[in-house]
């Protein structure tokens, strides 16, 4: 923070410890260098400064939790109150010498803590992750109730400092090697330190119970920490320093310096259940100024009573919330678990599209808007719709079935679509604001309707509205004034129920039920049940049951030992106790209930697992347990469902071994259906059961912890869905296993030597020979299919046969094959820090797929299998650049976030160039050598942004340097490879700008005034021209220039404005962009524009490519309204079309041109895409193949796409009318006839000699 802040609050902490002396205690009680306050103004407003609170989510966002269902949530801090610290010169009383907080023996001895260290134990100590959260959440660090343990779990342990402190002036000393000291740790007690001899003896050196893990060189002296422990650096008032929960740290023996010392402890804590368990502990403490209940008079008077106290209502509302006080809400929905991707749990099931229709359709809603029906039967798509029109943005979108449509509620509000083809039917005008939080349907008040809805959405209030389900008008609005937290909603046909927590001051929580008249909209009866709220998990431990004839609220306690129910309209709670005959603790309780009196309770210790099924008796009004499925070790999942009349409930088990369905009200098990084992991780089900006589017939469709979609009929698989592929980030092409990767492995032997090379091309046959075996036997195969196929067989395995994509996503890294669209291989990637955003870079070279991720890891991995093969750490970085060195090995140029290259050891070759763009919207030219030297900057003007560079591809062959006029005379292209397009925007108006990468000279810039700089802005350069698109919106006065409406405009670069002229290079011999000579900087092309009015945006621009670049280009472009992906050839866009006249007869038949028209209209035959809708597209990629008239096409965002291009026709292909076994057979029977005729031609020459002579 501010450096004048961190000293005042300073000067506050003094005053606020003078005034009260007589009560304030410290250690040492003499002269206090570390004070038991918790409360002062200084430390409440700096923990509740904005700046602390950011500095705290970018500290939690460098930890993330391997497992997908952690409850943990790393963007919202929680307070942790702790000490000051004022420590004067000279003091030597206050040393702390190394140790680690977070409890000692508990490492060990705690199976969930041990869990932490898991790879460390087992003997692969370099896999260790030290920010997985996944083990830590649940771990129990205080088995010994330790005196100052904390209850909380900290990311990072920390302080502010409000002096300028150095080294040796009473400051931290930190150990901060933090892998090998962990491991080392966690390995000691099982070896002797002066031997090394391997033991397993009962000590734990430095380990006492109750106390924190200390270390010395007695203990631990391999560690060295006379060396290894080093100072903070120095630190000035209002930094900040952090430090890893394991990190070796200490304090100072000595104050050497000549000022104090002082600071504000502020630990990170993320938010998980325990945590927030302590917060509310801690809350109460606060409330009441008392020590808070980790410290020494826990709960006592404290600073209650002391002159300055702090007014807690001046504090920023986020600094109370996080807190636990204050009335601003946590917004969870952003941390939702990466294991709630596509499809969601709660916005999936199998439903029947009308009452007559004999099958029902599997529908779904993802987090990003997107909602659809899938045919259960192959998993195709009847019908999809999108909610908003940015997919990047995610968020909780609710989906519910009635009678012919499925309703769905998420930020755009509350829609209606048909169940069967998915038209829009209605959507509700009222104004939605706010969060989603559910929708149900109810039945109507009014027996003309049909179904109607009810629905919850959070604004500045929880609101529930009721709407018609003919059109989607408001009925009534209810508004909850008190503000609480929504838990549930639930229907009958008189009462809508709302279920909300209802925060105590001091101590836990209350559900309060609220029942609201379904005709009138008015409150009719309002209770609050006698039970705290203290459930584990609100997303599966928590729900409502029963349907809309016996509505029940279901929850299990945070001890996950007793499962509570309450009959909505009864202020009566149930409850059970979960038997656990396990030996394990419970780890999780997940209930599924069905539309009945029925419900299941899934229970899940660390290897096992189990499951209960209870029954409400609604005579009796009590809670039984109806019967127990055995313990097992087998991973599952399970799902509640009903029969398609309503009349039978069932409970689904999907295990990795079978599918077993259950009755809902009976232990009677109804079938069971072996399914294979494929070892995936099920995180969540839906299943529809159909009964015919005493068969049973049921289909499941489950989502695995990767986002694979998959749905097993009767255990068997019927079809699988790569959902997960809307997630990727980054993507490459590769060829596996084909002759553009032999070409590269022979380029690489052409630049070494004899013996290196020769060494290299073995080492290639061995790894080669494996796949020998299987090309020998596919040979003849090979031939006869050759021989008997038609040439569109030919066209397919040279153009795309062996081309393939490689897509990388948070968790996986995936290789598509182009020509067919399926997965050739999918691997998962090792941990590493995912829940902070990370930049990812993706090249393919050498028989190898390289992933670097900024500040996390670089992963190598086989390109033909998956397997990974090397893995390190990556620095951090904006973007990577990949430069062809003297030996043909790319080199990776990392370019930091201020736009600056790193050092590049050895790099000596001059001539490579480097672009990059610092984050204040400067652009640098860079001259690539060990050490990287600037050349050029660029800015784009006060006031205005660079929002996209782009350069020409590195594959853009030109096949032509000139372009053929009518009258045979020619026009110059203007071609340079170090052409770079910048955009830039400002409040209304778009410049555009065209660079000389070399020198930094503007060859070219024009703005654009009246833009809407909101909509999609596209550029894109090849050969000698560039393209971009934008929205003109001029005001209605006379003088505002230019046409409202979608731009695309189109430059051609020249060297002359005259035909046969060179312009200034004409007397040039040679000429180079690196050393200009007789010019000061490069020619100025000489451009020709024009612009063209499109039907729709465009977000997207790309151009084709093929191998020699002869045949003519598609401008690739996106359209995001329609979902489309169209190809615009290159002559429609010609610039040279002549205006407001016909073509010459020369023009039209030697150059093609034809009358410009402003107004281009997409023709339907340039769509690439045809009827198939492309979502969300984030970038369009093109390839070259082996064949010059055909290119490839890949567009990939939320969906992927892929399509072969052929701009020129398939000119260098054989027709379809070609006949191989006519040709085979001719050319078989001209080798006979020839060998007939020979002899018999031979004879009649050597007889046709006798007789003349």
């Amino acid at each position: 923070m501010p450096r004048q802040e961190a000293l005042d609050l300073k000067d506050q902490a003094r005053s606020y410890i003078a005034d009260n002396r007589e009560r304030v205690k410290g250690f040492p009680p003499n002269d206090p260098a570390v004070y038991e306050l918790y409360w002062t103004p200084s430390q409440t407003k700096a923990r509740a400064h904005s700046n602390v609170l950011g500095t705290q989510r970018f500290l939690q966002g460098l930890w993330h939790s391997s497992d997908p269902l952690s409850q943990i949530s790393t963007t919202h801090p929680l307070t942790y109150a702790d000490r000051i610290r004022i420590r004067k010169p000279g003091d030597v009383k206050f040393t702390l010498g190394p140790h680690i907080d977070g409890g000692s023996l508990e490492r060990w001895e705690d199976p969930e803590y041990s869990k932490v260290y898991q790879s460390i134990l087992n003997g692969r100590w370099e896999e260790y992750d030290a920010f997985d959260a996944k083990h830590r959440i649940n771990a129990n660090m205080d088995l010994y109730n330790g005196a100052g343990a904390c209850s909380m779990f900290r990311f990072f342990q920390g302080w502010l400092s409000m002096t300028d402190t150095g080294p040796g002036e009473g400051t931290m000393r930190l150990c901060p090697l933090l892998r090998h000291a962990t491991a080392y740790l966690i390995l000691r007690p099982f070896f002797d330190p002066l031997t090394s001899i391997l033991g397993l003896g009962a000590t734990f050196p430095g380990s006492d119970p109750g106390a924190c893990q200390e270390y010395n060189e007695e203990t631990h002296p391999h560690l060295d920490l006379g060396t290894t422990m080093v100072s903070v650096p120095h630190v000035e008032p209002g930094d900040f320093v952090a430090w890893h929960c394991d990190t070796i740290h200490g304090v100072d023996k000595e104050h050497r310096g000549h000022g104090e010392s002082s600071v504000l402890y502020i630990p990170t804590c993320p938010m998980t259940p325990r945590n927030i368990d302590s917060l509310m502990r801690q809350r109460t403490a606060a409330v009441r100024f008392s020590p808070p209940p980790d410290y020494p008079d826990a709960g006592g008077q404290g600073e209650s009573g002391y002159v300055g106290a702090i007014d807690w209502e001046k504090l920023p509302e986020d600094g109370l919330k996080a807190m636990g006080l204050g009335n601003q809400k946590w917004c969870l929905s952003e941390t939702m678990s990466e294991g709630e991707r596509v499809p969601q749990s709660h916005a999936t099931f199998f439903h029947r599209p009308q009452r007559a229709s004999p099958a029902a359709l599997l529908y779904t809603a993802s987090r990003n808007g997107v909602v659809g029906a899938l045919n259960p039967k192959d998993g195709t798509g009847v019908w999809r719709q999108t909610l908003h029109q940015n997919l990047t943005e995610k968020g909780e979108t609710f989906l519910a079935p009635g009678d012919g449509l499925v309703v769905t509620a998420s930020r755009s509000g509350v829609t209606a679509w048909d169940a069967l083809d998915g038209r829009l039917v209605w959507r509700s005008a009222d104004l939605f604001e706010g969060v989603a939080q559910n929708v149900v349907k109810t039945p109507p008040s009014d027996t003309s309707r049909s179904t109607d809805f009810v629905a919850l959405f959070r604004e500045s209030h929880s609101v529930v509205r009721k709407i018609d389900g003919n059109d989607g008008k408001i009925l009534w609005k209810y508004t909850d004034s008190n503000d609480y937290d929504a838990i549930a909603l639930a229907s009958t046909e008189s009462t809508v129920y709302y279920v909300a927590k209802n925060p105590a001051v001091l101590k836990g929580s209350k559900i309060r039920v609220t029942g609201i008249d379904s005709k009138s909209g008015q409150e009719s009866k309002q209770y609050t049940l006698a039970a705290d709220v203290d459930y584990y998990d609100e997303g599966t431990s928590i729900g409502v049951g029963g349907g809309h004839d016996y509505p029940f609220l279901f929850w299990v306690d945070s001890t996950l030992k007793t499962i509570k129910v309450n009959v909505l309209g009864s202020t009566k709670v149930l409850q059970q106790t979960v038997d656990n005959n396990s030996g394990e603790d419970i780890k999780n309780v997940r209930v599924h209930a069905t539309s009945g009196r029925e419900f299941l309770a899934h229970i899940e210790t660390t290897s096992r697992s189990w499951a209960e099924v209870y029954k409400i008796d609604d005579t009796s009004s009590s809670l039984s347990r109806a019967y127990s499925l055995p313990i097992t070790s087998d991973q599952a999942v399970f799902t509640a469902t009903t029969s398609p009349s309503q009349t039978e409930s069932f409970f689904v088990r999907v295990g990795q071994s079978n599918v077993t369905l259950f009755s809902g009200s009976s232990e009677k098990a109804f079938g069971a259906w072996p399914r294979e084992k494929d070892g995936l991780k099920i995180m969540h089900a839906v299943a529809e059961v159909v009964r015919s006589s005493n068969a049973f017939a049921v289909r499941v469709a489950f989502v695995t912890d990767s986002g694979e979609w998959f749905l097993a009929r009767n255990g068997k698989m019927a079809w699988y869905r790569p959902e997960m592929l809307t997630d990727v980030e980054t993507t490459a092409w590769a060829d596996i296993e084909s002759g553009g990767a032999l070409a590269q492995e022979l380029e690489i032997e052409r630049h070494k030597s004899i013996v290196t090379a020769y060494i290299h091309r073995i080492k290639r046959h061995v790894r080669e020979l494996p796949n020998l075996v299987k090309w020998l036997q596919s040979l003849p195969q090979t031939i006869l299919t050759n021989l008997v196929n038609g040439p569109g067989s030919d066209k397919t395995s040279l153009a795309s046969a062996q081309k393939f994509i490689i897509m990388a996503s948070d968790y996986g890294l995936y290789a598509m094959r182009f020509s067919t669209g399926q997965l050739q291989w999918r691997t998962t990637l090792p941990p590493y820090d995912r829940k902070r955003p990370r930049r990812k870079s993706l090249f393919v070279e050498g028989g190898q797929v390289k992933l670097l991720i900024d500040g996390g890891a670089t992963f190598v991995f086989d390109v033909n299998d998956g397997q990974r093969i090397a893995s390190q750490g990556s620095p951090e970085f904006r973007s990577v650049a990949r430069i062809l060195d003297s030996a043909a090995e790319p080199v990776s140029i990392f370019v930091s976030p201020k736009g600056q290259p790193d050092k590049i050891p050895g790099m000596s070759r001059e001539g490579d160039f480097l672009i990059t763009q610092q984050k204040d919207q400067k652009v640098i030219g860079w001259s690539l050598s060990e050490e990287p030297k600037s050349l050029w900057s660029f800015s784009p003007g006060k006031g205005s942004k660079i929002i996209d560079a782009v350069s020409r591809p590195a594959h853009d062959p030109v096949a032509s340097i000139g372009k053929v006029l009518g009258n045979r005379s020619v026009l110059y292209k203007y071609l340079s490879p170090n052409l770079a397009l910048a955009t830039s925007t400002s409040e209304d108006a778009l410049t555009v700008t065209l660079l000389d990468a070399i020198t930094g000279t503007i060859l070219y810039t024009t703005t654009h005034p009246s833009i809407d700089t909101s909509s999609p802005i596209s550029s894109v350069i090849s050969e000698n021209w560039f393209a971009y698109s934008f929205f003109g919106n001029p005001s209605s006065e006379p003088s505002s220039p230019g046409a409202k409406g979608h731009h695309l405009i189109i430059t051609e670069l020249y060297e002359s404005p005259y035909p046969n002229d060179r312009g200034p290079l004409g007397a040039q011999t040679n000429y180079s962009a690196f050393s200009p000579s007789t010019f000061s900087s490069p020619p100025i092309p000489h451009t020709i524009s024009q612009a063209f009015l499109t039907p729709q945006p465009i977000s997207h621009l790309s151009v084709t490519q093929t191998t020699q670049g002869i045949t003519s280009r598609l401008l690739l472009a996106y359209l995001p309204h329609t979902s489309a992906l169209i190809g615009i050839p290159r002559t429609i866009l010609d610039p040279r079309r002549p205006v407001a006249r016909d073509p010459t007869s020369l023009e039209a038949q030697e150059e093609g041109l034809f009358r410009y028209v402003p107004f281009l209209d997409f023709d339907p035959k340039w769509y690439l895409s045809h009827s198939r809708e492309v979502l969300g597209v984030k970038e369009v990629m093109a390839r070259s193949t082996m064949l010059e008239s055909t290119g490839l096409v890949f567009a990939w965002g939320h969906d992927v796409f892929g399509t072969r291009v052929s701009p020129s026709m398939a000119f260098d292909v054989l027709g379809k009318g070609f006949n191989r076994m006519s040709l085979v057979a001719t050319v078989v029977a001209l080798t006979v006839g020839v060998g007939v005729l020979a002899p018999m031609v031979r004879k009649k020459q050597v007889e046709g000699r006798w007789k003349m002579l």
